[in-house]
């Protein structure tokens, strides 16, 4: 099948333009530093009071959710 000369004109434009916006997409992603894991051997339970002995759990898994945020 042979395409029209505008059609192939838009085929190369499409993929120019869909090839740009991946490595603009992924420049922008990699803006941000990633955030490590934190180090809970640092910490001891007496850093923490009763109401406070969740608080490790949400410590450890924070660069997971920091590290998934996009900047848009």
């Amino acid at each position: 099948m042979k395409l029209k000369p505008m059609s192939r004109i838009a085929c190369h434009t499409a993929v120019a333009i869909i090839l740009s916006l991946l490595l603009c997409t992924e420049t922008l992603q990699s803006q941000w530093p990633e955030l490590p894991d934190v180090d809970l051997s640092k910490f001891k339970p007496a850093d923490f009071t009763d109401e406070e002995l969740d608080i490790p759990y949400y410590l450890k898994h924070f660069h997971t959710f920091a590290n998934s945020v996009v900047a848009t």
